[in-house]
């Protein structure tokens, strides 16, 4: 606890002295209020912001103080565009709201089926607010609900949200993370469609707001990343599950650390084998007049589990593991590819880009109509997978205890 108000203060102090640099221009500490987290719904015609603050009351009391305050305050404000909702929120503040450290910015879900062209229009002209910054859907609710839900580990919650989302994708397969100035250059750019993360409240949103929560050894309420929102045109079309969006993930090359369960095979049991890193490679190409696209994905993996007597020595049994992750690789790439070509339409893979760069003749003709020729072109997955360690034992305990 020492050490986070110790980096929140190191923080506050480098802004300081950013402010300092000028006269005209130059804003006073005690005259800003730092936002962590911004949330955006619509409801009706109007706008909904709310904005995360840092509560500096309850950041700087010493050890022991002010366990009742909330480290974050919530101010929420609406109007018929989202500059004047923005604007408004002024007259709540005590302070000027500041936004460069806006660390992540939550788009409701019903906002997201609407279209997101307009709330992220104001924020890549807002020359305060960061182009790192990450964004994400809220899922099946509002981005307020999510917007006052505390954390008890982080303080900030905006801060726990990047971790998580950083952390996430670098250990789990399921999920990703999304940058203001990439999800900008998706929108701009005609041979991809634009995909973020998803984030859920599990349990009661009401609880998750009260400071009580902060005190109990068991979360009750909590946000969770949970899935893709696959878009086309800048709407939300839907998501993709927890397979789709591993599969997804393999295809582009994103994976650095997940688990691949495979059968055993008649002894029973799985192997666990752990993902250690990926690269693919995303080609279009022109086959008698018509597109056609392959993903080529490298996995390098290690053994991480075993759970039948298998000898790990002989180069069959390896074999047949390289084999059966191969597949099981390939069956998740195929599944997401099979929601985005038949369901969404989406191109979120980028095949049309890879078809711009190869035949930008060709893609021409097919540039205006590109959802409608991504759902038909066939798609070769290539899965290409090399097992670098065995572990300590080169046989199971299992085994070694038979023998």
């Amino acid at each position: 606890m020492k050490w986070k108000r110790i980096g929140i203060v190191c923080l506050i102090v480098v802004i300081g002295f950013s402010t300092l640099t000028g006269c005209w221009n130059r804003r006073e500490m005690n005259q800003l209020s730092i936002a962590g987290m911004l949330g955006v719904d619509k409801i009706g015609d109007e706008y909904i912001v709310s904005a995360q603050v840092i509560n500096p009351g309850k950041v700087f009391l010493p050890e022991g103080g002010g366990t009742n305050q909330s480290p974050v305050i919530t101010y929420i404000e609406n109007g018929e565009t989202l500059f004047e909702a923005f604007r408004k929120l002024t007259q709540k503040f005590p302070r000027k709201l500041y936004l460069p450290y806006v660390q992540v910015v939550i788009i409701g879900e019903d906002l997201a089926k609407e279209g997101i062209t307009r709330p992220l229009d104001v924020l890549v002209r807002d020359h305060n607010v960061r182009p790192d910054l990450y964004l994400a859907v809220a899922k099946g609710t509002t981005a307020l609900s999510l917007v006052k839900i505390l954390t008890p580990l982080e303080e900030i919650p905006a801060i726990k949200l990047t971790r998580s989302m950083e952390i996430s994708s670098q250990q789990w397969a399921e999920t990703s993370k999304v940058k203001l100035y990439q999800l900008a250059s998706d929108l701009v750019h005609p041979g991809i469609q634009t995909h973020l993360p998803g984030i859920e409240v599990i349990g009661n949103p009401d609880e998750g707001e009260n400071t009580d929560t902060l005190n109990k050894s068991t979360l009750s309420t909590f946000l969770r990343i949970d899935g893709i929102a696959v878009f086309w045109d800048g709407k939300l079309k839907g998501w993709l599950n927890q397979r789709e969006s591993e599969g997804f993930n393999f295809a582009k090359g994103e994976v650095n650390s997940t688990l691949v369960d495979v059968p055993c095979g008649e002894q029973g049991g799985k192997v666990g084998m752990e993902v250690v890193r990926t690269k693919s490679t995303i080609e279009g190409d022109m086959v008698r007049r018509r597109p056609r696209g392959r993903i080529a994905v490298e996995v390098e993996a290690n053994v991480a589990e075993v759970e039948c007597p298998i000898d790990l020595n002989d180069p069959s049994v390896i074999d047949d593991l390289v084999r059966q992750t191969e597949q099981a690789i390939a069956k998740k790439v195929n599944q997401s590819l099979e929601r985005l070509q038949h369901q969404y339409h989406s191109d979120i893979f980028g095949f049309g880009v890879a078809l711009q760069r190869s035949h930008p003749q060709q893609w021409r003709r097919w540039e205006k109509q590109w959802d409608r020729v991504f759902s038909q072109m066939p798609i070769k997955v290539d899965i290409d997978v090399e097992i670098r360690q065995l572990g300590s034992l080169g046989n199971t305990l299992e085994r070694e205890l038979k023998e």
